[in-house]
This record gives C-alpha cells, structure tokens and sequence, in this order.
C-alpha cells in the first residue's frame, strides 16, 4: 500500500511539472488600443522562449528590433476580442523592417 502511494504521489508530482511547463507560455496580444501591447515590439520585447505574439487585425507599420535569441509564434488575424482568428492572410499586414541585435 505504501509503495502504490509513493508512486501515485510521483505520477502526480511529474504531472503537474509537465502542465505547468506546457502552459508557462503567455500570450502577448497586440492591437492599436486597449491591449497589453500597441505594438508589435512592445510585444517581442516582454516576450519569453514559447510565448505568442497575437496581433489583431489592421496594417502595422514598424522597424522591428530582435535582441534576444527566443523562439516566439507571431499570428495575425485576430479578431479585436482576440477570441476568434481568421485564416485570411491579408487582414493582418505587417510593413517593416526587421533588424537583429546581438
């Protein structure tokens, strides 16, 4: 009975470090007002290794810097509640310029 506790208590423990590190990632959402971030920089800048980047539609015009080597996933076609995204490309444009900084 011990040992069926012990590993039920391990199964469980190891569980809860897979979903938390599964769900750490955050969505930084970005559109013209009322948002945690206007732009799209703002955005990358708070972002963490596996965050999204969700960017509602419009046209974005910007000079983009990249600084810290992270993987992040930028989507566009948000709709302004960032409950539901289109698939249609065009609604979200981003024109810009992108450097990397070391």
């Amino acid at each position: 009975m011990a040992k069926e506790r012990s590993l039920f208590i391990a199964v469980m423990v190891l569980q809860v470090v897979f979903v938390c590190s599964v769900f750490g990632a955050t969505n930084r959402d970005v559109c013209p007002s009322g948002c945690a971030y206007s732009t799209i920089e703002e955005a990358l800048a708070a972002a963490e290794d596996g965050d999204t980047v969700r960017v509602a539609q419009g046209l974005y015009y910007e000079n983009l810097s990249i600084r810290n080597p992270i993987t992040v996933t930028i989507q566009g076609g948000w709709d302004a509640t960032f409950a539901s995204r289109s698939s249609d490309p065009s609604l979200t444009i981003l024109d810009s310029h992108v450097s990397f900084l070391t």
